[in-house]
């Protein structure tokens, strides 16, 4: 067949230990939604000719079907991070940011950009598509808190360890972006311009 099976996958099929990651760094998922989802990966990569894998990392944006999920002991609207401290901070309720938790957050918005320019070229192979900024969770809430206009004296910094999650994440996680860069000519904004971007599509 002809077709193409485009796949998006996560940074978290690396461990976390030296992000931000390459398309050809080595994968060591340490949880078993990273393990998944380079399972699939390696199916498609040992089926396929031709694929194209777009990794993502810290995805956000407009939640068409939100759906309740615990944030923190409180509840917000949706699943996505950074709708939820929204949310909470609107409702003056506290949050807690992980100040040793990093990634490349992604607004939803570039990431739609890159498929479409990667599905143009008719890339194949492993791409990532992902935010351009390495940032810590509390540093990034802090940047929402920014551009939302939200009183900063509710965001508590923690360390990872002491928000209790259920399951392990990647510390520093994220994922280059160089490849794309070069390939499609295309580089994200700033975590505040796309934040101001994401802003501007809320209701």
């Amino acid at each position: 067949y002809s077709s193409k099976l485009i796949y998006i996958s996560t940074d978290y099929i690396f461990d976390g230990e030296n992000g931000p990651y390459r398309e050809d760094d080595k994968p060591n998922p340490i949880n078993i939604y990273g393990r998944t989802k380079l399972e699939a990966e390696n199916i498609m990569k040992s089926k396929l000719k031709n694929y194209l894998i777009i990794r993502t990392a810290q995805l956000y944006g407009v939640a068409e079907r939100p759906v309740l999920s615990e944030v923190e002991g409180s509840s917000a609207p949706t699943k996505n991070f950074a709708i939820k401290i929204i949310y909470n901070m609107q409702n003056n309720k506290k949050v807690y940011a992980a100040d040793d938790l990093y990634s490349t957050p992604t607004y939803a918005g570039s990431l739609s950009e890159i498929i479409i320019k990667l599905i143009e070229k008719n890339a194949e192979g492993i791409y990532h598509g992902a935010g351009a900024e390495f940032i810590n969770r509390y540093d990034y809430v802090n940047k929402i808190a920014d551009v939302f206009n939200l009183n900063k004296n509710l965001i508590q910094k923690v360390k990872l360890k002491n928000l209790k999650l259920i399951a392990k994440r990647p510390k520093k996680g994220g994922l280059k972006i160089d490849k794309i860069s070069k390939d499609i000519s295309i580089t994200p904004g700033s975590c505040e311009h796309c934040l101001r971007l994401f802003k501007e599509e809320l209701p």
